[in-house]
């Protein structure tokens, strides 16, 4: 246990910012890599299981549930890091005739780099678990150690995984409030992760509604076992009963249903809300039935990786915010925004820390 942390530690350290601020490039074994793959090449090799998992789909395709029991991971971690592999475009979910779901690696170029990374991290043996970094962060070993411990991303690559501002908004929230630097330390080398997908946040963020992290994360899953892609056809093209079999509320399934309407008809354009302000996206988003503040709000947090919301009408923050500072006593509007005052312009991160106070797993969108 202490040497794998030692070596994430060493890997976080490589790839950490350079002095001027640019992501040294390095080649971990992979000088022709792009420089996205660069970026998902980081992520992979300080997450062991997504490793294991590339290592095993790469010669064989699994049932969600099978690489469940091969990892040793619940299954709702494992549906998280598939839903990683596929939005890389390296996996798909395939359904044949009655069978189960399976996961199978996307043909093509995808499939391609699956196997290329498997070949070059993955043991000669079984073909899965163990990593083969020590000479890429040995040669590598350039730059400094950053403040916050996650490895920023560039910006200005199109949708990324970590944002690019986290190091620096950590930094500087430690420095401000005593109480949230309690709270970062409790969760180190950790970031709020996004997916590049506008629908996909949408749909998970609706499906969040109203429930625990762990309900939605249930009813999630069940989506992705049945639905296979979640794509704004394949819930236009389902039932509302078949939606409501898998634990969505009816008037969920509509709004689903709706949102995929929507972005098929084009009347939605995320690209648009790139450059547009908080505000605007608010009150074009709140236009669509079954999208209001909150929603919006996710929306801002973990697609377009705005880094100062304070979603206040969200329930974890708010019962974050009274255990923390509070002795767990309710706290007003007005309260919790002038506790956050110290956090801007990173009332993002602040929340997600705060999220990630009360929840065993990491709140994602």
């Amino acid at each position: 246990m202490i040497k794998k942390f030692l070596l994430a530690l060493a890997l976080l350290g490589a790839v950490a910012p350079a002095e001027g601020g640019e992501t040294p490039r390095g080649d971990f074994g992979c000088p022709h890599c792009l420089p996205m793959e660069f970026d998902r090449l980081v992520v992979l090799l300080a997450d062991e299981a997504l490793r294991d998992m590339v290592c095993r789909l790469s010669g064989a395709g699994y049932t969600p549930a099978r690489l469940s029991m091969a990892l040793g991971l619940p299954e709702g971690q494992v549906l998280r890091r598939i839903n990683t592999l596929r939005d890389w475009g390296l996996v798909r979910l395939v359904r044949r005739d009655s069978a189960k779901t399976t996961v199978e690696p996307l043909p093509g170029e995808g499939g391609r780099t699956l196997g290329r990374w498997a070949e070059r991290y993955c043991d000669n043996g079984n073909g899965c678990g163990k990593p083969m970094v020590r000479r890429q962060v040995k040669n590598n070993a350039r730059g400094k150690k950053s403040a916050g411990g996650a490895v920023p991303l560039d910006e200005g690559r199109g949708p990324t995984l970590t944002p690019h501002y986290w190091n620096r908004a950590v930094a500087q929230l430690r420095s401000a409030d005593p109480v949230m630097a309690k709270i970062i330390a409790g969760y180190p080398r950790q970031s709020l992760i996004g997916r590049g997908d506008p629908f996909g946040t949408l749909a998970r963020s609706i499906v969040g509604q109203q429930l625990s992290v762990k309900a939605a994360a249930s009813i999630w899953a069940k989506l992705v076992n049945d639905l296979g892609n979640i794509t704004p056809s394949n819930f236009v093209a389902a039932q509302e009963d078949r939606l409501t079999a898998l634990g969505l509320s009816r008037r969920k399934a509509q709004y689903l249903r709706e949102l995929g309407v929507n972005f098929q008809d084009g009347r939605l354009k995320p690209a648009a809300w790139k450059k547009a302000d908080d505000e605007t996206v608010i009150a074009e988003l709140i236009e669509v039935k079954g999208i209001g503040r909150w929603t919006a709000e996710m929306f801002l947090i973990f697609h377009l990786m705005r880094p100062d919301v304070l979603p206040l009408g969200d329930i974890g923050l708010r019962k974050a915010v009274a255990r923390h500072y509070n002795d767990g006593v309710a706290l007003t509007d007005a309260e919790i925004d002038s506790i956050a005052k110290p956090w801007q312009p990173w009332r993002s991160v602040a929340t997600w820390y705060l999220w990630r106070s009360l929840d065993p797993e990491p709140v994602a969108y």
